[in-house]
């Protein structure tokens, strides 16, 4: 009789597993895609949080025991994973029949645009190789912020070509599983002042979907920005005009350095890397990525000194003599220091020849490495200057990073002025200043200009 029930609940079970999982399929039809190029993607659904698992049969995954779940393959990155923080994830499968006939690898770009079809936040990339090594089957692409305000949402997938012109290939719509009932804010008239001790920043004016330039340009009315629109394919950008006073006066020492952004559906972005242009007291700042424009947003913007300012002792480290090795060596430094709090580390300067016309990383570059304890959004880490024994100045070859936990940074160089036998660097570790606002963007039109 035992044997009977058991056998018989078992039934039921596999029975009861197929017409879930037949409703699910059926239920969830997914929707295919062709690519310009004949890739044929096919959109298994969207999930939003901080436990992603595979919409559809997967799903039933959870209700199993652990040991079938690994022996099923539900444990497997391409079926489930769990991040830090809440994130869209678009589940896509590579259709192996298209990726079999596939002749070469296709550097894909995905953007996220809401349903009135405005692109922002910001992009993720996706090699789909042929079948021979490696491509077909099924992937996820991970966005951070995302249209919470929109019901509903649109990939759009472009080709980046050689030249950095892109191409749209395809795009899906689906619904948003991250869509927030959410009131909105009510913004401020611009211009509007912030004052941090006796600092103040006025934002003039601010404007969104601002491609790669960003500048200044006089009016009847004064100074305002002048912008270009953003390409077809370009994750769009905003640009802000800031002017800053110190006791009263108007000061040339201060730029904007890191920009945050929010908004009431959720969004918190630390917008990434920008460029500036300063004329005068007044700053032209481009942030690296953006939130959707048509919402408000709340805009931290955290101001620092130029490297040309003046600054105390306890905010400078100066590292004197440090010998140049020869071309193609490593001088180990190793020197630490403590410095408002943090532990400076200056781990090693590289000695590399100048790089060829060909392109480069920034490893084939001469570079100096330093490490920090912690980096915090208020702290602003940069080198000042780096100058030889005969008082020439090293060229900075326009890239430095800081990445990781501790903070690594790494000053790079276009070479070491002949004959040189040693230099010297001078490190400036400054706070900024916080300053908040809550504002709606200008909207910049395709092909316009900002006004």
């Amino acid at each position: 009789m035992r044997k009977w029930i058991l056998r018989t609940s078992v039934l039921f079970f596999v029975a009861g597993l197929i017409v879930a999982v037949g409703f699910l399929m059926r239920s969830n039809a997914p929707q295919r895609v062709t690519l310009a190029e004949g890739t044929v993607l096919v959109c298994l659904g969207a999930t939003y949080g901080t436990n992603h698992v595979l919409p559809g049969f997967s799903r039933l995954g959870r209700l199993l025991p652990q040991p079938l779940r690994s022996w099923l393959g539900f444990d497997r990155p391409t079926q489930s994973f769990r991040s830090e923080q809440p994130l869209l994830t678009v589940w896509l499968r590579d259709d192996p029949v298209a990726a079999s006939n596939r002749v070469s690898r296709l550097g894909m770009v995905a953007l996220l645009a809401d349903e009135d079809g405005v692109v922002a936040g910001e992009e993720t990339w996706r090699t789909l190789w042929p079948a021979r090594q490696g491509g077909g089957g099924t992937f996820n692409l991970q966005f951070r912020p995302l249209p919470g305000h929109s019901r509903r949402i649109t990939l759009q997938l472009y080709e980046h070509g050689s030249g950095g012109d892109r191409t749209l290939l395809g795009e899906m719509t689906l619904p948003n599983p991250g869509f927030v009932e959410a009131r909105e804010w009510e913004a401020e008239p611009l211009p509007a002042v912030r004052t941090n001790g006796a600092l103040s920043c006025r934002l003039e004016q601010l404007v969104a979907g601002v491609g790669h330039r960003a500048g200044f340009r006089t009016t009847d009315s004064g100074v305002r920005l002048d912008t270009a629109a953003a390409n077809t394919g370009e994750r769009p950008r905003a640009a802000g005009l800031f002017r800053f006073t110190e006791d009263g006066a108007a000061s040339t020492n201060w730029l904007v350095g890191t920009v945050r952004l929010a908004d009431a559906t959720g969004n918190d972005l630390p917008c990434g890397s920008s460029s500036y242009q300063c004329r005068g007291d007044l700053v032209v700042h481009r942030f690296g990525s953006i939130l959707w424009p048509g919402q408000v947003w709340d805009l931290t913007v955290w101001a620092k000194r130029k490297t040309t300012a003046p600054f105390t002792d306890t905010e400078l480290i100066v590292l004197e003599d440090i010998a140049v090795p020869a071309l193609g060596e490593t001088n180990r430094l190793d020197r630490a220091f403590q410095a408002q709090g943090l532990e400076v580390r200056v781990e090693h300067l590289v000695h590399r020849p100048p790089p060829s016309p060909g392109g480069y990383s920034m490893e084939d570059l001469t570079h100096l490495r330093v490490e920090l304890s912690e980096l915090p959004e208020e702290m602003f880490f940069e080198l000042a200057e780096l100058r030889d024994d005969q008082g020439r100045a090293l060229r900075e070859s326009g890239w430095s990073r800081t990445h990781g936990k501790p903070s690594v940074t790494t000053f790079a160089f276009e070479q070491v002025p002949a004959g040189a036998k040693t230099v010297t660097a001078r490190l400036v570790l400054q706070k900024g200043r916080r300053f908040d606002f809550r504002v709606r963007p200008e909207v910049l039109e395709r092909q316009g200009t900002g006004e």
